[in-house]
C-alpha cells in the first residue's frame, strides 16, 4: 500500500510507515498522551521498528504511564541495542522505584563507567539514604553537589534533603540547616514530586528549624 496514510495530531497527512508511527507516538508523549504514545510505539514495533530509539521512547511513555515493568523491559531492551549512560540512569531510576535496589545500583554504577554525571551521584546518594547507608550517600551526595546548577530542580531537591538527613544523622546540625532550607526553598517555588508526602516535609522543616508551609502534595 505504497499510498497508505495515517494522521497526525495536526491533521496533516504522512506516511503510514514504522518511522511516521514511531514520530507519532514522540508527538503524543510530548503533548502528555502517554497511553496513546504507547500504541503509537507498538504500531512502530508491529512494522518493523526496533530500534534502540523506539524501545527507549516506548520505555519513557511507559514510565511516565506509571507502567514500571514495561518501562524496565524497553530500557533493557534499548541498552542491548547500545549502552548510554541515559538510558542506564532512566533504568535505575525505573528499578530503584520498583524496589529492586541491587539493580538499580549496578545500573547507575554502569552509567558511571560511561561518563561522568551529576544526576547519577544524586540517584546513588538517594540509593544509599533509603538502605541507611550513610557514609556512602554522603559521598556521593558530596560529588554531585558542585555541580547543582546542572540539575533540575527535583534533582537539586533530592540532593539538599538527603544532604540534610545525612548530615542531621551525623551530628552536623548547622551544615544540615542549610540544607534543609535550600530544600525547602525549592519546595516552596512548587518543585513537589509526587513520592515526597506531609511526613518528609515535616521532617524537612524540623531539620530546617522552619514551619512547613509548602505546596499541598494531594
Amino acid at each position: 500500500y505504497a499510498n497508505s496514510a495515517t494522521r497526525d495530531l495536526c491533521g496533516i497527512l504522512l506516511p503510514d510507515s514504522a518511522k511516521a508511527r514511531t514520530n507519532l507516538g514522540c508527538a503524543r508523549s510530548r503533548m502528555g498522551r502517554f497511553q496513546e504514545a504507547i500504541d503509537g510505539f507498538r504500531a512502530a514495533f508491529a512494522q518493523g521498528d526496533r530500534s534502540a530509539t523506539m524501545y527507549s521512547n516506548l520505555a519513557n511513555a511507559c514510565r511516565q504511564a506509571g507502567d514500571l515493568k514495561q518501562a524496565i523491559l524497553n530500557y533493557q531492551r534499548a541498552l542491548a541495542l547500545g549502552r548510554t549512560a541515559i538510558e542506564l540512569n532512566n533504568l535505575g531510576e525505573c528499578l530503584m522505584a520498583s524496589g529492586a535496589y541491587d539493580e538499580a545500583r549496578q545500573s547507575f554504577l554502569g552509567a558511571l563507567d560511561i561518563e561522568f554525571q551529576p544526576a547519577v551521584y544524586v540517584n546513588l546518594g538517594f540509593l544509599d539514604v533509603r538502605q541507611e547507608r550513610y557514609p556512602r550517600a554522603l559521598r556521593y551526595l558530596k560529588k554531585a553537589l558542585p555541580y547543582e546548577s546542572t540539575l533540575v530542580p527535583v534533582q537539586r531537591l533530592a540532593l539538599h534533603y538527603d544532604l540534610a538527613v545525612v548530615l542531621d544523622r551525623s551530628g552536623e546540625r548547622a551544615a544540615a540547616a542549610r540544607h534543609a532550607w535550600k530544600a525547602m526553598t525549592i519546595l516552596r517555588e512548587g518543585h513537589v514530586p509526587p513520592h515526597m508526602n506531609a511526613a518528609a516535609i515535616e521532617k524537612l522543616a524540623a531539620i530546617a528549624d522552619e514551619p512547613a508551609a509548602l505546596p499541598s502534595t494531594e
